[in-house]
């Protein structure tokens, strides 16, 4: 971030966004009676909630006036993880997702995580270098759609237009199917 990104980075601000959704992480836990793949009992939900108060007195107290820099927002996370590891006990995955997805909402609204896995699509929609059909689609209606296609593509030589909706992929109902799945 400090030498691509396009502005000045408030760690800070991003610091106090990731804090803040990891205590709503827990109030998830603490309050939701549906059925989720992981789940924490009171105690250690409210370990979890005093281990992050006292980890944001620690932040104030360090950085009230000073600035702070990426490897403190990077030694956040990785106190998080440790009280994670004694508490909540939730995957590494979980935590990382919800305090880098929080902290980068303070940057802007199109920066994200890429994980590992997903390295290889992000490049080629940066590059614009795409293997399908040949079709834009969106869903912000509720149906997946088809927004445009590229000529000399197979959606182009099937007859497809802008505009038709797409039912099914593989025979797969898309209703209930986000945009990724579709494409993937």
């Amino acid at each position: 971030l400090d030498s691509n990104y396009v502005n000045i980075i408030e760690y800070r601000a991003m610091a106090d966004k990731a804090m803040r959704r990891c205590r709503l992480l827990g109030e998830v836990l603490a309050k939701t009676t549906d059925k989720l793949a992981w789940t924490a009992d009171q105690n250690s939900v409210d370990t979890w909630q005093s281990g992050l108060a006292a980890i944001q007195a620690q932040l104030q107290q360090e950085f009230d006036g000073k600035e702070m820099k990426a490897e403190n927002l990077a030694q956040l996370l990785e106190d998080i993880l440790a009280l994670d590891a004694i508490t909540l006990k939730l995957p590494n995955e979980v935590i990382i997702a919800q305090f880098t997805e929080a902290a980068f909402e303070a940057l802007d609204p199109f920066t994200n995580l890429v994980w590992p896995w997903s390295v290889q699509d992000f490049e080629k929609s940066m590059t614009q270098q795409f293997t399908g059909i040949g079709v834009e689609i969106s869903k912000s209606t509720g149906v997946l759609k088809v927004v445009s296609l590229l000529p000399d593509t197979p959606a182009y030589k099937s007859g497809m237009d802008a505009g038709d909706e797409i039912i099914a992929v593989n025979g797969e109902d898309t209703k209930e199917m986000t945009i990724y799945c579709a494409v993937s």
